[in-house]
């Protein structure tokens, strides 16, 4: 193995997959017009009416999380791996922080305050987690034979952030615990041995509804039995769900166009939870099928990117952060139009937002970091290995 330096031709910026600089930014132009449209009302209740307050912190959040983005995916992705387990330590700890200590709202905490912008830890935890379930497949095959090592390990891990982020919102938790036993399933874990963990994920998971109310710490588990509840036993139609639904059906084909929902002055959390039922009113069935059609290509990008790939590492990355993003996208939907139960899941680059803009973007950066590197698409003065 000998060390070769390479310098790239071309003089463009954004490497890697260009199809997916494409699809994000056409996400986040998505983003702005909603976001703009559907903050009216909240702009008059707490910004005293300036309506272009939230339009301008929308646009400095994308336009961080696109630099944030950008600024990843040059980094070669072997730069991670020697600080995941550490920042998985910390995004713990910092989660546990929160639940003590954050921000409390809807009776719940999820959020702290760094150098004055408020974060929600939980968006975070799930970057090196994923990271450090792909290395752990790609690394420890051998090991992972053994029950007791994919138990202790990687179950553990993944069992202690999820309980973590439980405490205080159980739809992410969800998401998080579901993506990453997908991941088991695409590393090739014995199926008896995924059986296991699923029954003691099951349990885990009623114990803690049963025991929630005597923790000491605000947890969000009568709220989330009561959305069950109305979803099973009334088919969904709360004030949330109902309004969302009006929405979609009042777009029709076309939509009434862009700030001329009406909902979008009723819906709670319209530019947030709920904007793909505000976006579908707007722009109609045609905006509804180009904002599917755009996460169903950056799934198949994402799959090209997977399938090109050589290390396992690679592998596994991209499908763990592709799950993640793509599998939040089609539940924000699927709630929208009655088919869940109400969450506080927003849509991955459209809502409003700093936290999960951010993540994924990060996310994305280093799906793109693995594209750049196969094409060989290396910034100057940086050296890869060749045979």
């Amino acid at each position: 193995m000998k060390k070769e330096q390479h310098l790239s031709k071309g003089n463009y910026l954004f490497r890697g997959d260009r199809q997916i600089w494409i699809i994000v930014l056409v996400l986040m132009l998505i983003s702005i017009v909603e976001v703009y449209s559907t903050t009216a009302s909240l702009a008059y209740r707490i910004a005293g009416g300036d309506t272009e307050h939230y339009l301008l912190k929308q646009i400095l959040l994308l336009a961080f999380g696109g630099f944030a983005m950008f600024l990843v995916h040059m980094f070669p992705t072997g730069a991670y791996a020697r600080l995941v387990v550490p920042a998985l330590l910390a995004m713990g700890i910092w989660l546990g922080a929160t639940l003590v200590f954050g921000m409390e709202a809807n009776s719940a905490r999820r959020w702290t305050q760094v150098l004055g912008v408020t974060l929600q830890p939980s968006d975070f935890v799930r970057i090196p987690l994923i990271l450090y379930i792909a290395i752990t497949l790609a690394e420890k095959r051998e090991q992972l034979k053994s029950f007791s090592y994919v138990l202790f390990p990687l179950v553990f891990a993944i069992g202690a952030i999820c309980v973590l982020i439980l405490f205080a919102n159980f739809s992410t938790a969800v998401l998080v615990g579901l993506s990453c036993f997908i991941l088991l399933m695409i590393g090739n874990i014995k199926w008896r041995y995924l059986l296991y963990v699923l029954l003691l994920a099951v349990g885990s998971l009623v114990a803690f509804i049963k025991l929630a109310p005597y923790f000491p710490f605000s947890t969000r588990v009568a709220t989330w039995a009561s959305r069950w509840d109305t979803f099973w036993n009334a088919g969904g139609d709360n004030f949330q769900g109902l309004h969302a639904k009006i929405a979609i059906a009042n777009g029709l084909l076309w939509g009434k166009g862009p700030g001329n929902s009406m909902q979008r002055l009723v819906l709670p959390e319209s530019y947030s939870d709920f904007i793909f039922a505000s976006l579908v009113e707007e722009g109609g069935l045609i905006l509804a099928i180009i904002v599917m059609g755009l996460y169903i290509w950056l799934l198949f990008r994402i799959y090209a990117i997977m399938r090109a790939s050589r290390k396992p590492y690679h592998t596994y990355l991209c499908a763990g952060f592709g799950i993640l993003i793509v599998l939040q996208a089609f539940v924000h939907i699927a709630i929208s139009i009655g088919w869940g139960p109400v969450t506080g899941l927003p849509l991955p680059l459209v809502s409003m937002g700093g936290s999960s803009v951010l993540a994924t973007c990060i996310e994305l950066g280093m799906i793109q970091s693995v594209a750049r590197q196969q094409k060989k698409e290396l910034y100057e003065g940086e050296v890869r290995d060749v045979a």
